[in-house]
């Protein structure tokens, strides 16, 4: 019996190629920006697809305006429970001079969709949406529950989404989470990096800027200390025996994906200044300065002797003061984990190629799962211009996840 629902979920997802491009192509036309992090009119749109497939659903909004979607499917028979995630939220589009594409467009030409959060990650909730949408056509034959998680807020960090979700809805914790975030369809994230987001200060003495001896410059204490944060990169680590051999075994399909070196970035400590601003005029000696900095930790290194290195230094330096914006230690699930085995065999079968466990680069709502001991999968198509102008996916793309997503949940469910 299984055999045969797998063939047919598989045979209407090429049926309805067109529908689930249109339904990925409308999503990216719902601007979600975040910030400000507004995404009714996105889970209004959502909502009244899932009701035109007869799919019920609950609406969960801590903050009126960043409304979560859960979506509930309960099989005859008893088994395990798996959960589809994914945020709805997206980067800013910036200028749109700059796009060739209009950013909220969700043009589609030359077997691409264009337009910002297509790959980031409205074509993964696309996949999710999907696969929950075909499982429930066979609700009389499905062994356990799926539970559909479309958040808010995961751009800036989770709060009023995912973290929310798994810390008041009994209902969004189970035994396997599934995210589509983009990955690139020849690799699966079993693991993801901490992350440390410092918000930096530092005053001084004004002063004129001919007169600097009389003066404390605000902006030169922070390019001292900037530098200081700098050498974290340096700090040795010891990352668990079965994650490293798994990223260097991987190392050159990773670069050749992601760029070369992402494989350094993935198992080493990263220190990115995003933002600075400090001073009142250029002839006069800056008072204040500040800036945000954010720190990223591979496996092995937790954030507890990073804020204490993060103290040390800030101590060295008058006037310099900072607070921790957000904080998380990295996470990992076994990869030898079911969930793994299933989406690998899946994966190869479906694109008729290789396909290999690595960790996330970036950060994903997977870590407020983790928080929970629940075993997270990222697998979700390529990102192309992510965070940038013309930001696409593949149609390709979207079609092999939504095929991976639907059939490895079905296998989970029907082996538990």
């Amino acid at each position: 019996m299984i055999m045969n629902i797998r063939e047919e979920i598989l045979n209407k997802i090429d049926r309805d190629r067109n529908q689930i491009v249109s339904l990925c192509s409308d999503l990216v036309r719902v601007p979600s920006e975040n910030p400000p992090g507004d995404t009714r009119a996105i889970c209004q749109f959502i909502s009244k697809f899932l009701e035109s497939r007869g799919l019920s659903y609950q609406i969960y909004a801590p903050q009126k305006k960043m409304p979560n979607i859960v979506a509930y499917l309960k099989g005859k028979k008893s088994g395990r429970r798996m959960i589809f995630n994914g945020h709805m939220d997206v980067y800013p589009a910036g200028d749109p001079r700059r796009w060739k594409h209009h950013p909220f467009g969700g043009e589609v030409e030359e077997g691409k969709i264009f337009g910002r959060g297509s790959s980031d990650m409205k074509g993964g909730i696309t996949a999710s949406i999907m696969a929950f949408a075909y499982l429930s056509q066979y609700q009389e034959e499905l062994k356990g529950e799926v539970v559909l998680t479309l958040v808010s807020d995961e751009e800036t960090g989770g709060k009023w989404g995912s973290q929310w979700l798994v810390e008041n809805v009994p209902l969004v914790t189970g035994n396997v989470m599934l995210n589509g975030e983009p990955t690139s369809c020849e690799l699966i994230s079993f693991a993801e990096k901490g992350r440390v987001w410092l918000e930096t200060e530092a005053n001084g003495l004004g002063a004129h800027g001919a007169y600097t001896h009389m003066g404390d410059n605000a902006i030169q204490k922070m390019i001292y200390f900037l530098k200081d944060l700098e050498e974290l990169k340096t700090l040795n680590i010891i990352a668990p025996t079965e994650v490293a051999r798994i990223l260097e075994e991987g190392r050159e399909v990773v670069d050749a994906m992601k760029g070369k070196g992402a494989t350094d970035v993935l198992m080493g400590i990263t220190v990115n200044f995003g933002r600075i601003s400090g001073g009142t005029k250029i002839n006069m000696v800056a008072e204040h300065c500040r800036a945000e900095v954010d720190i990223r930790l591979p496996q092995g290194v937790s954030t507890h002797p990073i804020l204490q290195e993060v103290n040390e230094r800030a101590s060295r330096y008058k006037g310099i003061t900072y607070k921790i914006l957000h904080e998380n230690d990295p996470f990992f699930t076994p990869p030898d984990h079911e969930i793994f085995t299933l989406l690998k065999k899946n994966a190869e079968a479906i694109r008729g190629g290789p396909v290999l466990l690595s960790s996330g680069i970036g950060g994903t709502d997977a870590k407020h799962f983790r928080s929970k001991n629940i075993p997270c999968a990222i697998y979700g198509p390529r990102s192309n211009s992510m965070g940038g102008p013309d930001e696409y996916i593949t149609v390709d793309d979207l079609i092999l996840t939504t095929k991976v997503h639907a059939v490895t949940s079905l296998d989970y469910l029907e082996q538990g």
